[in-house]
């Protein structure tokens, strides 16, 4: 849910999270900051607002 949170897709409240080993995370040669996921997993998330105050519960929010 955090993955989303901070994401690009947060106006939306929800969408696909990729996750992976570390191991299977490979640097893409010449472009800074990119990377390829082998075997990548994904799993839909709703952000549910309780959750997220829950979990910042006592400290400021980055928005």
């Amino acid at each position: 849910m955090l993955a989303l949170f901070y994401s690009d897709a947060r106006p939306e409240g929800r969408g696909d999270v990729h996750w992976v080993q570390r191991k299977f995370v490979h640097a893409v040669r010449g472009a800074p900051g990119k990377v390829t996921l082998a075997a990548p997993k994904s799993i839909f998330v709703i952000i549910d607002p309780a959750v997220i105050e829950r979990l910042f519960a006592g400290r400021p929010v980055a928005r």
